[in-house]
């Protein structure tokens, strides 16, 4: 609890920087979480829903993965597929690895706020303007 003796300002620079530890390993919780959750998702999908060669001899599906990064302005959670022919993939019709995942409001978005309701109901997610 933050107490204010009479007279005096409150030091609101100590207040927020005591909280950005707490604040933040909460955070790296939650991107854990929904980077694990997306790759079992993205891994989980029927050929179909991929493009016919995501569930091939060669690994699109298991060469999933993810990684949350710690950068100078917060933390972000980077989604990636390793296979070497994944950006191909991309820029064929009818087939994706991760177009459409990331996208505002797609599945990555939704997931968080899923998480988010789920192990950290008091933060709120929101989109910021571009």
């Amino acid at each position: 609890m933050l107490q204010i003796k009479p007279g005096r300002k409150p030091d609101w620079r100590g207040v927020v920087q005591s909280l950005v530890p707490v604040v933040k390993t909460r955070i790296l919780a939650v991107l854990e979480e929904v980077g694990k959750e997306m790759v079992d998702w993205l891994k989980s999908l029927p050929p179909q829903e991929r493009g016919w060669i995501a569930r091939s001899p060669h690994g699109l599906a298991d060469s999933y993965e993810y990684e949350v990064v710690e950068t100078s302005s917060g933390v972000k959670l980077v989604l990636r597929n390793t296979k070497f022919y994944a950006a191909i993939l991309e820029h064929r019709d009818g087939l994706f690895v991760l177009t459409g995942v990331t996208d505002p409001g797609g599945p990555v978005e939704q997931k968080l706020a899923e998480v988010c309701a789920r192990i950290a109901p008091d933060i709120k997610v929101v989109r910021l303007a571009a």
